[in-house]
């Protein structure tokens, strides 16, 4: 996983927006795992919902509510961006397949 990630980044392949850094942010444990994030946070591209894409992220929360499909919004948010701007995400969380129009990173960076 660690080693995906960091091939991501080298490849310039990965990318950076307000929920992940946010949700990165809450999970660090101390000031040297907060200066590992931080440095290798350094120079990401960064990329943000616009006014169209807050809309978006809730009609797709909606179309999924609808059909029993509850997905955390921070992940549509994550969703609606790589769909945007026709990025692959790499997560392990399997609800991602339910979100019309994502692409999955599957293969080696």
């Amino acid at each position: 996983l660690v080693n995906t990630v960091r091939k991501l980044i080298e490849s310039n392949r990965a990318y950076l927006c307000g929920v992940l850094l946010s949700e990165l942010l809450q999970g660090i444990k101390n000031q040297r795992e907060r200066m590992t994030v931080k440095k290798a946070l350094h120079g990401l591209p960064y990329i943000e919902m616009d006014i169209e894409r807050w809309e978006e992220a809730g009609n797709i929360s909606l179309g999924l509510r609808k059909k029993g499909r509850l997905i955390p919004l921070t992940d549509i948010f994550v969703a609606v961006l790589a769909i945007h701007y026709n990025l692959e995400v790499f997560t392990l969380d399997v609800h991602f397949q339910l979100i019309p129009g994502i692409s999955l990173f599957k293969g080696q960076a």
